[in-house]
């Protein structure tokens, strides 16, 4: 295999980068793939690999590649899409983000008006842990190379400041953080202001070893929007009954009834769903 050095490629957001083999096998690792499968994968990308190759033909080619090599692994791969295809509306995402916070241990409370010192507040998500309370902006994207610049952090900064001056009683509704959370990436600028006034951020490979990405697959809470086994008009149907993860369909299978699937497909899907959530198959 001939290793490509210094080639760039074209990430959605139009910029420029060098191609890392690292960053591709560290994807290809996290979906699963056993060590022969990625070096295989890797090596075909490679000897296709061009000057200003889009990253979009790059995961295209990869995902193509791994599905030939084993179909959960592939499935898997394709999480990042997987949770764009949760919108077009951001509700479902801020119920990912309550159920992933509810696997980590915290009390969750999505989608709620509160009162400021100043004015209302829409908040996404209000988390508590440890006598600790948290309230958290979700921010997601529908299309890849849409990154959450600081503008959204002075915003909600703002907001977490008239929140906490309500609030700041020093008991047990006082706020201790602010979050933001998205399905993209975060600006530099995003980050510098993050770190400096003390706000949380986690984005889709942010902060490195508890990313959102990480923090899924860790707890493997896999939205339904992966499976192959149902159809695009089927997956809105059941998120639009608040069904957002694989593994609710399980213990939800009368709602597969409701939307008119026959029992040899509603076999089909609980068997994806469980291979998906217990890491079983190829």
């Amino acid at each position: 295999m001939n290793t490509p050095r210094n080639i760039e490629i074209v990430k959605a957001s139009g910029e420029r980068d060098v191609f890392s083999e690292s960053k591709l096998r560290e994807s290809l690792k996290r979906s699963g793939a056993g060590d022969k499968a990625i070096d295989r994968v890797v090596a075909a990308i490679s000897d296709e690999l061009y000057e200003g190759m889009p990253t979009r033909k790059i995961y295209r080619k990869a995902y193509q590649l791994l599905r030939k090599e084993s179909r959960l692994s592939a499935t898997r791969y394709n999480l990042k899409q997987a949770v764009m295809d949760l919108g077009p509306s951001g509700y479902p995402f801020e119920t990912l983000i309550g159920r992933l916070l509810e696997k980590m241990g915290y009390k969750v409370k999505v989608a709620l008006m509160m009162q400021g010192k100043c004015v209302g507040h829409e908040v996404d998500v209000l988390a508590e842990k440890n006598n600790e309370r948290f309230i958290i902006e979700c921010k997601f994207h529908n299309r890849p190379g849409v990154k959450s610049d600081v503008r959204v952090g002075l915003y909600f900064n703002s907001r977490f400041l008239d929140l906490k001056a309500a609030y700041n009683d020093g008991g047990d509704h006082s706020f201790h953080q602010g979050w933001i959370v998205t399905n993209t990436k975060f600006t530099s600028d995003a980050i510098r202001y993050a770190e400096c006034t003390g706000m949380h951020l986690m984005g889709w490979d942010h902060p490195r070893g508890s990313s959102l990405v990480e923090r899924i697959e860790n707890v493997r809470l896999y939205p339904l929007t992966l499976l192959h086994s149902l159809t695009q008009k089927e997956k809105k149907q059941l998120i639009d009954n608040n069904l957002i993860l694989a593994e609710e369909i399980i213990v939800n299978t009368q709602l597969l009834v409701t939307i008119g699937l026959k029992e040899s497909k509603i076999r089909k899907v609980i068997k994806e769903c469980r291979e998906l959530h217990e890491g079983m198959g190829g």
